[in-house]
């Protein structure tokens, strides 16, 4: 009788005990989500933007300008001497991407950006920063890359380009990018239209815009502004000094699929690399022409990008 009462209180005792010692688990922490295309892809028009190339994806770029829109005569500049690059990018990680390319005047270039910062939904990091940069060789004979020594090296061939970048995407419609540049250009022009001895760097401030009209189609805009420019003497008026850099102002149309975007555009910038745009851009958005008469200067282009995915 003792056995069996001893029984009856062991299963009665037994899971209490253990259902103390039972450790509730913790809950399991959220997943962070960060934001999505702020932009479509890695560049707009003519400046970088902080989205990178996907992960073990390989990026096609065909960037063209037509000349400038002077009249009919030229068809607006579609007839004119055209600037046209080519380029590869390659996605390392989901934020670090590496890119190569080849520009009409034997211009070769080695690029590289990271994504250190990434927009979070819901109350997270409000922003994305990302950091770009590029290498850019010209080729051809030694003798047109001798210093003021009459030296030559590697180096004189080179410029470079550092840059970053700040965006925000505000709502599905819009999304925002400020960036600060500094380039750097190992030879410059000497020449006597400089009223001082040309600057070697030069930083830059640049904005970029978009405006999805619907989920395929987008208004872009962009502006670039070099900070310190340098100073030459108006070929009007010999007794005024000019900014030899020019601002750029940029506005066109993205169309995407996805992963195949292309954009037509009018621009002020008759170069197509980041540290030409804002250092060597002497192209202004209206000038005056041989008879005083106001014009616009502008370029029409087009930006033409796909991603394959391995």
């Amino acid at each position: 009788m003792l056995r069996k009462k001893l029984a009856l209180l062991l299963l009665i005792v037994s899971p209490a005990v253990f259902a103390q010692d039972e450790t509730p688990a913790a809950p399991a922490a959220p997943t962070k989500e960060y934001v999505k295309k702020t932009f479509e892809n890695g560049i707009f028009i003519n400046n970088q933007t902080v989205e990178g190339t996907s992960k073990k994806s390989l990026g096609f770029l065909i960037q063209h300008r037509f000349g400038r829109m002077v009249d009919e005569r030229n068809l607006y500049g579609i007839f004119s001497s055209a600037n046209i690059r080519i380029g590869l990018d390659y996605g390392i990680t989901k934020r670090i991407s590496v890119g190569f390319g080849a520009t009409k005047g034997m211009l070769y270039d080695l690029a590289w950006k990271g994504i250190i910062l990434k927009q979070a939904k819901s109350g997270g990091m409000p922003i994305t920063v990302t950091y770009f940069g590029n290498v850019v060789a010209k080729t051809g004979v030694n003798a047109g890359f001798m210093n003021q020594k009459n030296e030559y090296t590697f180096a004189n061939r080179c410029t470079f380009f550092n840059e970053l970048m700040i965006a925000r995407k505000f709502s599905k419609a819009f999304s925002w990018q400020i960036a600060g540049s500094y380039s750097y250009f190992n030879m410059v022009d000497t020449t006597g239209k400089f009223t001082k001895d040309r600057s070697h760097g030069i930083i830059g401030l640049s904005t970029i815009a978009q405006w999805r009209i619907t989920s395929m189609l987008s208004l872009q805009a962009e502006f670039d502004y070099p900070l310190n420019p340098d100073k030459i003497t108006d070929p009007k008026d010999a007794t005024k000094l000019v900014n030899y850099q020019k601002p750029n102002l940029s506005f066109g149309l993205e169309y995407s699929t996805g992963q195949h975007q292309f954009q037509i555009f009018a621009t002020t910038a008759d170069n197509i690399h980041p540290q030409g745009v804002i250092g060597e851009n002497t192209n202004e958005f209206i000038y005056k022409n041989m008879k005083n008469k106001s014009r616009v200067s502008m370029l029409i282009g087009f930006n033409i990008t796909r991603e394959f995915g391995f």
